[in-house]
């Protein structure tokens, strides 16, 4: 079903738009929902909430085509993380920042050890990353505070 300005609405999961001209997809994102933030753009963008021709694409700066077709999920994912020892203080494309509870390791000792690594390196692949946690520093397992986490060795 269309509506007059164009927009195609699919089966309640996505608002799905037609590429008249080619742009960004950041850009194309930002005029074809008019009123969105271009923080909620990125947003949505980074939380792999996107999709051009039905494949996920997470770069604002995607050059689009004229007939590509864009997908935006109308629901937000679920891959926020949740542990009662890690909490997600800031990330970026390169970096997280998280706040360490106390009887938690930074790094395993030994393969598959619980850890703030195995942690996040399934928190990464849940949310589909292709990355790991590399850690840049380290804190006694008794000890708590904010840790930096590099997601590729170039970072690191």
């Amino acid at each position: 079903m269309r509506n007059k300005s164009g927009v195609q609405y699919a089966a309640s999961k996505y608002i799905e738009f037609t590429v008249n001209k080619p742009m960004s997809l950041l850009d194309f994102i930002m005029e074809s929902m008019k009123g969105i933030s271009r923080n909620k753009a990125k947003d949505i963008l980074t939380g792999h909430g996107i999709t051009v021709d039905r494949k996920s694409v997470s770069q604002y700066n995607y050059e689009l085509r004229p007939g590509m077709v864009v997908r935006v999920s109308k629901h937000k994912r679920n891959n926020e993380l949740k542990n009662k020892y890690v909490k997600i203080v800031y990330e970026d494309k390169d970096l997280i920042v998280i706040e360490k509870s106390a009887g938690i390791l930074s790094m395993p000792a030994v393969t598959q050890q619980f850890s703030i690594k195995t942690v996040l390196d399934e928190y990464f692949t849940r949310r589909h990353f292709k990355c790991t946690a590399h850690v840049v520093h380290r804190l006694d397992r008794d000890t708590s505070g904010l840790m930096m986490y590099a997601k590729n060795i170039e970072v690191q």
